[in-house]
């Protein structure tokens, strides 16, 4: 398999977000958003490497959820909360984030800014927790606020996605990718999103824990 020249998994894979975030400090570089992380995965396939397909990619991109009874939620390309995290765990250091189980940051949901959602009016569209087909990926406000409104690199990625799953599951539906969230939360929660390997449909998840797969770095 030809080797990409631009990117590569950080050496140590399955380790609790924060460490991923400190490891990549340590070389002045911070975790991808979701959309590098689909720009670094069509390089490096477009290069002949489908490596970075294998693992679900951690991102410095987020997801909101207001809590306390409201449907509201917010997305966040770039959040300055995950990327200066350890900070935040120096200052708590009996934080339960501190440990591999650590689920969620605790903030002031209106001093986030990102792109905000409702979900009762996003569930009565079933896009989000729902398989949705390229166009519809493409037509995606979850998505498209992840990318900028760059549908050009999304239609070249989901393309390549597209093909890729139709050599593992040859009779899968082309509804097939999904934008999971949680559907309900009690309290105030950040949480990094992710996107998945290829066998999961490189789909993206903001309902688990902090994940801590794999980041990207640069070379």
């Amino acid at each position: 398999m030809t080797q990409n020249k631009k990117y590569a998994f950080m050496p140590n894979m399955m380790v609790p977000y924060h460490w991923g975030v400190e490891n990549l400090r340590k070389i002045g570089q911070r975790p991808f958003t979701i959309k590098e992380n689909i720009q670094a995965r069509v390089e490096a396939y477009e290069s002949g490497d489908k490596s970075l397909f294998r693992w679900p990619l951690d991102s410095c991109s987020a997801i909101v959820y207001e809590g306390w009874k409201s449907d509201k939620f917010k997305i966040v390309n770039t959040c300055a909360q995950l990327i200066n995290l350890q900070e935040r765990l120096l200052q708590e250091p009996d934080s339960q984030l501190n440990n591999y189980h650590g689920t969620f940051l605790r903030v002031r949901y209106k001093e986030i800014e990102g792109v905000e959602f409702s979900r009762d009016k996003i569930f009565s569209k079933p896009l989000f927790n729902y398989p949705s087909s390229k166009e519809e990926v493409l037509e995606h406000p979850g998505w498209r606020a992840l990318m900028g409104g760059d549908t050009t690199l999304l239609r070249c990625y989901l393309d390549i996605v597209s093909r890729e799953i139709k050599g593992i599951y040859p009779t899968i539906s082309d509804n097939n990718i999904l934008f999971r969230i949680k559907k309900d939360t009690p309290d105030t929660e950040l949480r990094p999103l992710y996107i998945d390997n290829i066998n999961n449909r490189s789909s993206i998840n903001g309902e688990e824990h902090l994940p801590g797969y794999s980041f990207l770095r640069h070379l």
